[in-house]
């Protein structure tokens, strides 16, 4: 059961990004240029 959806609540994401990137995605993260949640996707 999805209770973000139920309640309405809609998540922004910034982007998607490999494992392997992490530190450019942490990066982008604490620059505070990023406009949503950085997914990190293991492989």
């Amino acid at each position: 059961m999805d209770v973000i959806g139920e309640r309405g609540i809609k998540v922004l994401l910034d982007r998607k990004t490999p494992v392997n990137s992490f530190t450019e995605a942490f990066a982008h993260q604490a620059s505070g240029r990023a406009r949503g949640k950085i997914i990190i996707i293991f492989d």
